[in-house]
Formats: C-alpha cells, structure tokens, sequence
C-alpha cells in the first residue's frame, strides 16, 4: 500500500511539472478552459436590499467544497447548511443553472463570486469560489494562484471580502481558498504565503477557510506553519468528517482574533466534501 501510495505521490509531482506560471494574466485561453480578464473575475449575486447586522458576539459560518453541486443532494443539504449562518464560505462553485438557482432561494444572502476559469464547451459557465453574507461586502478582492493546475493549466482562486460588525469599528476579513491541487509543495507554498502576505495585514479579526488542498505531509507543515507565523489558530473540531485524501485532511478554517464557540464537521451526501459548520465571537 505504501508503494502504491508513493508512486502515485510520485507521479502527481511528475505531471505537476507541466504547470507553468502566467502572473496576473488575462484572456489566457487552454484547451475549452478560458481565464477570465481581471476586470471580468468577480461577479455578484443576488444583491439584497435589507442588510442584516453581523454580531461580534456570535455568528455562524459554514465553510463547504460543493463539488459543482452535481450530487442528487446537494439544494436540499445546502439549504439546510445555510440556514441560520450568517456567511458562507463555499468552493467549487459552479454557474449551473441548479446552483444560480439555490442561490437565488437564498434570498437573505450577497454573493462575491471570484471566477477560477471558464468552460468554452458549457456556454462559459464559471468555476470558482464565492462568499456570501447577510450584507454586502464593503470591499472584495481576490488573487490568482501564480501557479496553474497540471494537465488543464488552469489556476486557482483566493477571493477576500469585508463586512462590517455591529457596534465596533474594525471590521470581519474573511478569506476563502481553494488552494492549488496537484502541484509542488514549493507551488502550494507559493499560494498560501501570497494569501498570508494580505491576511496579516488587516487590523480586525479574520477568518481563512476552505479546501487547502492539504494531501501530503510537506503541504500540511507548509500551511501550518505558515498560518501560525502570522498569527492564526486552526479551528478544532468536536465531530470531525472532513474530508481526507492519502489519509490527510484536505479542508481547514484558520481563525485570528475570534473565539471558536462551537465546530463540527458532521456527514452530508450532497457534495464529495463534508461541510464545516463553526460558530464564532470576539467574545
């Protein structure tokens, strides 16, 4: 088993070295996958008239890779997740038709979607993240991983977004990754410490969530240590379903200034991840 493992490892690495950088590109086109333009990554969705005020003594977050939302399951589990959060840090999200019309059933919600690419074959539907509260986000921003994915040369995507919290000044940065896959551990490092570089620089409390892609040893210590070294604290779990590959967890939330109240991490068939439920305060 353990040689299976390592020439999988092995042959993973090998492909990862077709990945190529292409810094802040635009129109980048490979294969049927097209890269969007920088002013054309973020999109909104439903923009909604009546905010709801996040409070720093408690909130609730789910943080979810929704596998495109192709499982039979996933609007019935989605909605029951969303229900009674306040944000929604989801990855693998997925223009559909299906999806864009979850989301709109989620009415009490603001979308910022950050746009990974586009399928030229499905009508340029996009792949991507997206974090949604129940107010508007006073500033949206995202970065591209320098490095692409093997094969498909496509990138990943790191999209933050701020909001404000009842009755105190500093206001909630809230990053949402999915992280670079099949690469190197110096590509993955590479990922995680730009998105680091941002998050260490805002004053007020933050959240990091999402599919870090953490499948080795090396990326597990990368991410670590690199979260820790700017100040972050890993959530723990009470009920821990996360999803593992190679025996190692691929999903994480990071937290810096805000108390972890409550975190499970229960079983749901709507996605090929398990959801990440957490309340949080500054209390």
């Amino acid at each position: 088993m353990k040689k299976i493992t390592s020439l999988l490892v092995s042959f993973l690495l090998i492909l990862s070295l077709g990945a190529f950088a292409v810094n802040g590109q635009s129109d980048y086109r490979s294969g049927k996958y097209e890269i969007p333009a920088d002013s054309d990554v973020l999109l909104d969705f439903n923009i909604i008239e009546e905010e709801v005020a996040i409070y720093p003594m408690g909130f609730s977050i789910l943080v979810w890779n929704m596998f495109k939302g192709a499982k039979v399951n996933w609007l019935k589990d989605f909605q029951d997740l969303s229900n009674g959060k306040e944000i929604l840090i989801l990855q693998e999200v997925f223009t559909s038709k299906k999806m864009i019309q979850g989301f709109s059933e989620t009415k009490d919600f603001n979308y910022v979607f950050a746009t990974s690419f586009m399928d030229t074959s499905l009508q340029m539907k996009r792949n991507g993240v997206a974090t949604a509260a129940k107010q508007i986000s006073k500033k949206s921003s995202w970065q591209r991983s320098f490095y692409r994915e093997p094969v498909i040369k496509t990138p990943k995507m790191t999209l933050f977004t701020k909001y404000k919290l009842a009755g105190i000044e500093e206001e909630l940065l809230v990053g949402n990754i999915h992280a670079i896959n099949f690469v190197s551990n110096k590509k993955f490092k590479h990922m995680i410490a730009d998105a680091a570089q941002l998050l260490a620089k805002h004053k007020g409390p933050v959240i990091f969530g999402g599919d870090f892609n953490t499948w080795t040893k090396k990326k597990t210590r990368t991410m670590n240590r690199i979260m820790t070294g700017i100040g972050f604290k890993a959530v723990q779990f009470s009920v821990d379903f996360r999803k593992k590959f190679l025996g190692k967890t691929l999903d994480h939330i990071w937290v810096k200034g805000l108390n972890v109240k409550s975190a499970v991490a229960p079983v749901y068939p709507g996605s090929d991840h398990n959801p990440m439920e957490v309340s949080l305060g500054l209390f």
